[in-house]
């Protein structure tokens, strides 16, 4: 019988092969359409990417993945520094009232060559595949920010 698994939990520094283990985690959920684990990989892939280019300090995060028959709830929390986490609310309100994501990913794709846009575009990406079902917590430690975010997925788009 094939090893599964109910749910994913880390704790630690992300690396390459953090997020290689992670992925091959993600195929041994049987409760997950093979829709719902693409975009699960996609997004975990992003979210590791930018913990380790924009961490505070060090690459530290806690991941956790509980799917569900239908669903996937994803939490994924590191610490950044205040002007990231300015950065990054300042995206997600923009995202809340854009009505077209695609259009909007493309153009801003179209208008910059700047290297530092990636993380921009993969945070829009990340919100595109949630459909917006993203929330961020924050809290400060030790002149820190602890950011949290708190996503649900479908396979429906």
């Amino acid at each position: 019988m094939a090893e599964t698994l109910d749910k994913i939990i880390f704790e630690g520094e992300i690396t390459d092969s953090t997020i290689a283990d992670l992925i091959k985690q993600i195929d041994i959920i049987s409760s997950l359409s093979k829709k719902l684990k693409s975009k699960l990989k996609i997004v975990i892939i992003e979210l590791c990417t930018n913990i380790v280019s924009h961490h505070s300090g060090s690459a530290e995060a806690f991941i956790r993945i509980e799917p569900g028959e239908e669903a996937c709830h994803l939490e994924v929390t590191n610490y950044v520094n205040q002007n990231d986490l300015e950065i990054i609310e300042k995206i997600i309100q923009k995202l809340q009232v854009e009505k077209d994501l695609d259009e909007y990913y493309f153009s801003r794709l179209a208008a910059n060559t700047n290297s530092n846009l990636s993380a921009k575009l993969g945070l829009i990406r990340v919100y595109k595949m949630c459909e917006g079902n993203f929330q961020i917590h924050k809290e400060l430690v030790a002149s820190k920010v602890r950011l949290t975010l708190k996503l649900n997925m479908n396979d429906k788009s």
